[in-house]
């Protein structure tokens, strides 16, 4: 609902045979979403200290991107293990949002053979 505030939890398992090693959660939160804070070993970028924001008026883009970044770093996620982080954010309370579909999206990396990287998404309707 317009004006709420809620919590967000992000839940990753090793579901591989070997240990994952220097994890990395990433997500961005989409307006009219406000980050508050995250729980650790998480941090939370509000775009108060955007060198380039000043500099170059066209990376006003980049500050808008980055101003609801969540970042987490891990060590190890041994095999079959899980992790839990949460971040509490507030629904912006202007009307303009109201009925909208909005996806946020978090994107865990590790280092290792592959490298890979996971995606998980979220869609929720305001209301």
């Amino acid at each position: 609902a317009l004006g709420s505030s809620h919590t967000f939890s992000f839940w990753l398992s090793n579901v591989g045979s070997a240990d994952a090693v220097n994890i990395r959660l990433s997500d961005v939160f989409p307006l009219p979403y406000s980050v508050v804070s995250a729980s650790s070993p998480c941090t939370v970028n509000l775009g108060k200290t955007d060198p380039f924001a000043h500099a170059f008026p066209y990376y006003l883009i980049i500050l808008l991107i980055s101003m609801n970044r969540i970042s987490c770093l891990w060590g190890n996620l041994p095999a079959g293990a899980r992790l839990q982080a949460n971040a509490t954010y507030v629904v912006s309370s202007n009307k303009a949002f109201q009925g909208a579909r909005v996806s946020n999206c978090a994107t865990v990396m590790f280092d290792g053979p592959t490298s890979p990287s996971n995606e998980g998404c979220d869609t929720n309707l305001i209301q």
